[in-house]
């Protein structure tokens, strides 16, 4: 398990917040806030996701779909707003972002036909 960063960094290095990554709203928010906060945003950890296993056939649809909007459209959303910070907000303008992804993009495991795809 990684250690919180919250408990290494101080609150002027350092901030945080809860973020359901298909709400685009409150993805704008969240980088408004910091901004608002640092002045600009360099680094941008692209982490969310959840795992289900289940055969493809036995995936209901429901849950398939809401996957797909965590794990690639939640990442797509994060991305868009980290671009646009990057080019319309930071002086000099540029940043990284970091994209987590799994092994089971390019090894597939049973159970995770859905995961692996989106």
């Amino acid at each position: 398990m990684l250690e919180d960063p919250t408990t290494r960094y101080p609150s002027s290095r350092l901030i945080t917040f809860p973020l359901d990554v298909t709400d685009a709203p409150a993805i704008t928010t969240a980088f408004n806030q910091t901004t608002s906060y640092f002045g600009r945003i360099d680094v941008v950890f692209n982490n969310a996701g959840y795992f289900i296993v289940s055969e493809a056939e036995g995936m209901p649809h429901k849950a398939a779909r809401e996957m797909f909007d965590v794990l690639l459209w939640g990442a797509e959303n994060v991305m868009r707003e980290a671009i646009r910070c990057f080019r319309d907000i930071n002086r000099p303008s540029g940043g990284l972002i970091l994209n987590l992804s799994s092994c089971n993009v390019s090894i597939p495991q049973f159970g995770c036909v859905h995961y692996a795809s989106a």
